[in-house]
């Protein structure tokens, strides 16, 4: 078993676990990244809608990885 065979079913697993928690809850990702810096803060709309934007973007990318994994891979 080589390497891409281990590693892409991983990142695609934590890729689309992280977009998909983030496009329906993105103030839990903010608090991941910036909230625990500061006490009793509050993201803004726009991070918000920037945290939802880049979600959508790692749930896309992890689709791509696991359709590369199951249809492409094995063909090689």
């Amino acid at each position: 078993m080589s390497i891409p065979f281990i590693v892409f079913p991983i990142f695609a697993g934590l890729g689309l676990l992280l977009g998909v928690i983030g496009l329906f809850f993105p103030k839990a990702i903010w608090w991941l990244r910036e909230g625990w810096k500061f006490r009793d803060a509050e993201p803004s709309n726009t991070a918000l809608i920037i945290t939802r934007i880049g979600s959508l973007l790692a749930t896309g990318m992890a689709v791509a990885l696991l359709y590369m994994f199951i249809y492409v891979l094995p063909r090689w």
